[in-house]
């Protein structure tokens, strides 16, 4: 069984490929739910792991209907990942009712030709992740990472076996809330691969900061967070009459 480690900084990625792992996913952000990690995280890990790396493609976090600058964002970072030489990439892309968007799903499997694909999390938000499955195959993902549409891989753990039924080529990933106790489950279950984070919180500094600048005000995952064109006009003009 193969072990993907979710790697969102340098420091977890080393680790995990010292651990022993055969694959890292590399984010940034993990707390909501991992985006693209910058150009100079990539150079670092692509240089100093020998291990493969699969780099997640995620512009934003919140929901997967992105906008067609958003998209072209995408095309982009997989175009840089395949020049960097990294050996896949992770994405999911959603229509507004929450159904696999095929047309940009496709595009972006062409944008990645010759790279390995994983079709991320976005599955749980669809109504029947089974059935996506059939539907992401035929269009060519390599790989599902899913949680069984249920807060953890192990609350869903019905669904996932389900989805493994459905497919014959596509990896089904668990990943989720998994734990060295669950391995065993997901292995005895059939399944090839598992995806987790292995993260223990370390504390770094004694006392809380002078100035937080987390604003869990701004983490509300049905909100889109963009800036407002009239706010912004009013701070100028009140610029303009001095």
């Amino acid at each position: 069984m193969e072990v993907e480690v979710c790697a969102h900084t340098i420091a977890s990625a080393l680790t995990a490929q010292q651990a022993g792992v055969q694959r890292i996913e590399l984010c940034s952000a993990i707390g909501v739910g991992g985006l693209t990690p910058s150009y100079g995280m990539m150079e670092q890990v692509r240089r100093q792991l020998r291990i493969p790396v699969h780099v997640l493609i995620r512009p934003r976090m919140g929901d997967f209907n992105y906008t067609n600058d958003e998209f072209a964002s995408m095309v982009s970072d997989i175009a840089l990942c395949r020049n960097m030489g990294f050996e896949g990439v992770v994405f999911g892309v959603l229509t507004k009712d929450n159904k696999i968007d095929q047309v940009r799903t496709r595009q972006l499997l062409h944008a990645a030709q010759g790279m390995k694909c994983t079709f991320h999390r976005a599955v749980d938000w669809v109504d029947d992740p089974v059935e996506a499955v059939s539907v992401l195959e035929d269009l060519g993902v390599d790989i599902v990472l899913s949680s069984g549409g249920a807060p953890t891989a192990i609350q869903g753990m019905g669904t996932l076996e389900r989805m493994q039924l459905k497919t014959t080529s596509l990896t089904v990933m668990p990943g989720s809330g998994i734990a060295p106790d669950h391995v065993m489950q997901f292995k005895s279950a059939g399944f090839n691969a598992i995806h987790l984070s292995g993260i223990v919180p370390e504390l770094v500094l004694e006392t809380p900061p002078k100035v937080p600048l987390i604003s869990p005000n701004l983490l509300v995952e049905q909100y889109q967070y963009d800036t407002s064109v009239e706010k912004i006009r009013q701070v100028c003009e009140v610029l303009r009459k001095l």
